[in-house]
């Protein structure tokens, strides 16, 4: 499992996902310790919508599992030497309600990434035919459409009813 969701997620450069800066906008430093990364989490919502998980603690216990995703997903492991893995697959884990807390707090940074990243390797994937093309824009015009819906729907000669 951890190769399938390696080779799909694998291709995303991960290494740019936005972080949280170091200073406030105010330009203090923030308050408290720093939060945990949120790259494995947003992995995780992922590998959640790839394998059909319905709720978080279904994506959890599908971690749970599969220790090795754990690890590719990139939590921080807590070392554990009694252990076939070498850590402890569920303290490593934070429970459904972190997951659910980061998914609700997500910034627009991170969603921004989601959507951006894919379309290069999505470029480099195409026949060079396509590559040439993709990404230009497509207008279209609805007049035509509101016309065909006029004339198809018979109400709209009964306004004043």
């Amino acid at each position: 499992m951890a190769r399938k969701d390696l080779r799909v997620l694998g291709e995303l450069p991960w290494d740019q996902f936005p972080t949280r800066p170091a200073r406030r906008p105010a330009g203090g430093p923030w308050p408290g310790t720093p939060p945990a990364p949120r790259g494995p989490y947003v992995a995780a919502f992922l590998v959640k919508l790839s394998e059909q998980k319905l709720s978080m603690g279904a994506l959890r216990t599908y971690l749970v599992e599969h220790p090795a995703l754990v690890w590719v997903l990139g939590f921080p492991l807590v070392a554990d030497p009694t252990a076939a893995w070498g850590f402890d697959v569920a303290r490593s884990l934070p429970s459904r309600k972190p997951f659910s807390r980061v998914r609700r707090e997500l910034d627009n940074q991170a969603c921004q990434f989601l959507l951006d990243a894919p379309i290069p390797l999505v470029r480099a994937a195409l026949p060079d035919h396509l590559r040439e093309q993709f990404g230009q824009v497509v207008c279209g015009d609805t007049q035509a459409i509101l016309a065909w819906v006029r004339e198809k729907n018979p109400k709209v000669s009964l306004i004043g009813r």
